[in-house]
């Protein structure tokens, strides 16, 4: 009897089989990885140099933040102050800046030259916006101290207000990323950026007097208005301030792309009192503290002329009078003050 096969059965057949399906498989995952990294890169071209704009305003905003801390900090006459906004666009804040006590541009740039920072652009290219409360610029004249408070008001996207000068409770300063140019609400054609080299600005586009004519220099060519709320402008102690972008329309067209970021009394004056606490601690004999603060030396440039006495909340010498614990108004930092040493606890107001 012959040895009967069936062709299912034979070896080399059904190796061949697997081996085609296993190829066919292989192809149709090939494709389908294909398609998805197509599809990971088809958005990454639409979304990539969006994320790089992102990253690039933020870190702007960040650096200017910073800057602008560290000059409250350091300021030998006034600390705690900030300057002026800058006007003509020349990068830096000076005498053209100032009109008495007051900002010449309530909003203007960010003196990003006075401030030794590079010339910091947001993602779409612009320089940086800035406005600070009128009682904390340099040249206000206010005896400055953790009394103060800000006085601008910002709104979330929503238009909820987040930091209310109302009451109290604003901010000290605010930098803005402008964005790209929009059509403002209400306006019949896109924002205008220029200057004319000669005309209204000279040979380093530099804004010719008076700067608010000049197109560059205007903030109403840079930040955005939604509703009742105008970017390029504030009033001081009052819910008129500045709310921040993106926010879109119904058809999902920016109507604000204005960013920003917050100078709050907390963080200026969580930098601010360590160098009060440090300066103080130069200034007495580690060797004795008297038990009441009124004992201590405080004739410094700084200290008296700008009241920061009546900034102290608590003086607490301890047993044996070899340190003391100082708190001062609106900040809930202790220092402890033993001879040059100051250590601070918690880290911020």
């Amino acid at each position: 009897m012959c040895a009967m096969t069936t062709p299912s059965l034979n070896p080399l057949r059904n190796k061949h089989h697997r081996h085609q399906r296993g190829a066919a498989m292989l192809i149709l995952m090939m494709i389908v990885m294909l398609g998805l990294i197509t599809l990971f890169t088809f958005r990454m071209d639409r979304k990539g140099p969006e994320l790089d704009a992102d990253r690039k305003t933020a870190l702007a905003l960040a650096q200017a933040k910073e800057a602008l801390l560290g000059y409250a900090a350091k300021d030998t006459n006034h600390p705690g102050s900030l300057p002026c906004p800058d006007a003509n666009d020349d990068g830096t804040s000076d005498i053209s800046d100032y009109a008495g006590p007051n900002c010449r541009a309530p909003v203007g740039r960010l003196p990003w030259r006075l401030l030794r920072l590079p010339d910091l652009r947001d993602g779409s290219g612009e320089r940086l916006w800035y406005a600070v409360s009128p009682v904390f610029n340099a040249n206000s004249g206010t005896k400055l101290n953790s009394t103060y408070s800000g006085q601008i008001t910002i709104k979330d996207g929503s238009g909820i207000i987040t930091y209310n000068a109302s009451t109290s409770t604003g901010v000290i300063a605010v930098v803005i990323a402008p964005g790209g140019v929009l059509v403002r609400q209400g306006a019949a054609s896109p924002q205008n950026r220029t200057c004319i080299v000669g005309t209204t600005c000279d040979a380093q586009l530099v804004c010719n007097s008076p700067f608010i004519s000049v197109p560059k220099c205007n903030p109403i060519n840079y930040l955005d208005l939604t509703g009742s709320e105008d970017n390029q402008d504030f009033v001081a102690g009052t819910t008129n301030g500045f709310i921040a972008g993106v926010i879109k329309d119904v058809s999902g067209n920016a109507i604000v792309n204005d960013r920003m970021i917050t100078i709050t009394a907390s963080e200026l004056f969580s930098v601010v009192t360590f160098r009060m606490a440090k300066d103080l601690a130069s200034l007495n004999s580690p060797s004795y503290y008297p038990s009441t603060f009124s004992g201590l030396n405080t004739s410094t440039t700084i200290w008296d002329p700008n009241k920061w006495t009546n900034a102290v909340a608590t003086y607490t010498p301890n047993a044996s009078q070899t340190s003391f614990d100082l708190k001062f108004q609106n900040c809930a930092i202790i220092y402890t003050i033993t001879g040059p040493a100051v250590t601070r606890n918690p880290s911020s107001c």
